[in-house]
């Protein structure tokens, strides 16, 4: 007998219980192993059930695409269509190009001067395409900030190709070539104007000989060395007028008309930039075109202007048409009457 009175365990007793032992820890794991092959089998019957789930919703996401890719090729396949039959009706009724300017079969412009010079210039460089060194891309990184307000130009016929079609027509003026940027000569752009070599634009406004009567102007950017040079030449005479600046250029002309005036009737003194806007260098629809042309760039202290595309005018349209300095119309209210 044992201390507490109970006699000895018999041994057929100890060996059942230890066998009953190892049976439940057998059971248990079976148990436990019957849970994780149940949870692994729902597991698995989840992800297909996810991955048919996302092959089906890839296969109608790739169908969006190719549907959207072929609703943006028809859409600019009709853009281009009705592109080129609005400008069967728009060639035919554009105004004629001046007579010192004359057009070849390859599409360059060739404007003959009274003075007897002349020069060639083809109609719009593409756009740049060029990679740019690190010290200027850094320079440019730095100043492209400065004007960050949006300003709108109008729309212009374009060709099929995305090009604008020569002449252009705006109120008051039209621009026949818009020459080629030179970004080497740090006289050639100020820090708001491109000046182009070989630009040419013509206006219509008073006759310097004789005010009463309208002359068409043709105004040109030239290549004179370190600086361009600006002239303008009027239908009437042979008479250029040059300058250093468009401002000193149109302020010529001014003072040439003024000689003829009364001194009651004399044209006020020119704003400052007010030539550049003769000419159309600063016109915001001319101007955009201009800072897309190849090399702007590289222009070192030119700070580009973020330009939207509005279906409206620009007001500054109506304000052309009543400025003394660019309208003949507005030139003969206050002037000749």
């Amino acid at each position: 007998m044992n201390s507490s009175g109970v006699g000895p365990m018999p041994l057929s007793s100890a060996l059942s219980s230890a066998h009953q032992a190892v049976v439940n820890a057998r059971l248990n794991s079976l148990t436990q192993e019957h849970k994780f092959a149940k949870k692994c089998k729902h597991l698995k019957r989840m992800m297909k059930d996810l991955l048919w789930e996302n092959s089906i919703l890839f296969n109608h996401l790739q169908r969006g695409i190719t549907e959207t890719n072929i609703c943006n090729e028809e859409r600019r396949r009709l853009t281009r269509k009705l592109i080129g039959k609005i400008n069967k009706h728009v060639i035919p009724l554009r105004k004629p190009l001046p007579s010192c300017i004359t057009i070849s079969t390859t599409g360059s412009h060739k404007i003959q001067f009274p003075s007897g010079a002349a020069r060639t210039l083809t109609g719009l460089p593409e756009r740049p395409k060029e990679s740019i060194s690190v010290s200027t891309a850094a320079q440019a990184k730095g100043r492209k900030k400065a004007h960050s307000d949006k300003r709108y130009v109008q729309p212009i016929p374009l060709d099929n190709t995305g090009r604008p079609i020569f002449p252009i027509e705006l109120p008051g003026i039209e621009v026949h070539c818009l020459g080629e940027i030179d970004n080497k000569r740090p006289a050639y752009h100020t820090e708001d104007l491109l000046y182009p070599v070989g630009f040419c634009s013509s206006r219509e406004f008073a006759a310097s000989s004789d005010p009463t009567q309208t002359t068409l102007y043709t105004c040109t950017v030239n290549d004179n060395g370190t600086e361009p040079k600006f002239e303008m030449s009027g239908e009437d005479t042979l008479t250029v007028f040059k300058g250093r600046t468009p401002d000193e250029c149109v302020a010529s002309l001014i003072a040439a008309i003024n000689e003829t005036l009364p001194p009651a009737r004399h044209l006020p003194s020119l704003p400052p930039n007010k030539g550049a806007e003769f000419f159309g260098l600063s016109i915001p629809t001319i101007h955009h075109l201009i800072q897309g042309c190849l090399g702007t760039r590289r222009c070192l202290r030119y700070k580009p202007v973020r330009y939207e595309t509005s279906r409206l005018p620009p007001p500054a349209s109506a304000s052309t048409l009543l400025d003394v300095h660019l309208s003949y119309t507005a030139f003969r209210e206050k002037c000749l009457k």
